[in-house]
């Protein structure tokens, strides 16, 4: 009999672990948060990772944040239902790309200037009015990514992922 109850006990404890471990890599899985997007001829990656209200920008493909090549921004001011949108444009004015994201606010830029530009506010027009007449994805090499929370809601223009 006691061993009955021993063998039943290591049967139990193992069951949980099981159960335990099942839980951490589902639960691990779906808070994977690393999105990878392409320039139109794949010459190019950018991987965006969001982390609550925090998200990063990093150049190359990569499913968690590296030491250098990223900017680190917070999202705090951003309406993350309706206002969420990246913006950006490849290979212009001698950079790799410039990105622009209305409102963010950059905590960390570890991006090499010469080559990446991640500007935290659309250009103004008059009255105050941003716009994006020299970003939109009509134009060559443009591309537009809208977010809702961690979610991509739209790719568009010159950008695959």
């Amino acid at each position: 009999m006691p061993s009955q109850i021993a063998h039943k006990n290591i049967i139990m404890g193992v069951k949980k672990y099981f159960y335990f471990l099942i839980f951490i890599v589902i639960g691990y899985g779906c808070n994977k948060s690393a999105k990878h997007f392409y320039s139109a001829d794949k010459s190019k990656c950018i991987t965006i990772i969001t982390k609550g209200d925090i998200r990063y920008v990093i150049n190359g493909y990569f499913d968690a944040v590296p030491d250098s090549n990223y900017v680190k921004i917070s999202l705090d001011k951003i309406d993350r239902e309706t206002g969420d949108q990246i913006v950006g444009c490849w290979n212009r004015e001698n950079l790799q790309w410039i990105i622009l994201m209305d409102k963010a606010v950059i905590i960390e830029n570890k991006l090499d200037p010469k080559r990446f530009v991640f500007k935290e506010n659309f250009p103004m027009k008059d009255f105050g009015i941003p716009t994006l007449e020299n970003y939109h994805t009509g134009l060559p090499n443009c591309f537009s990514l809208s977010f809702e929370y961690r979610d991509v809601l739209s790719v568009e223009g010159d950008i695959s992922n």
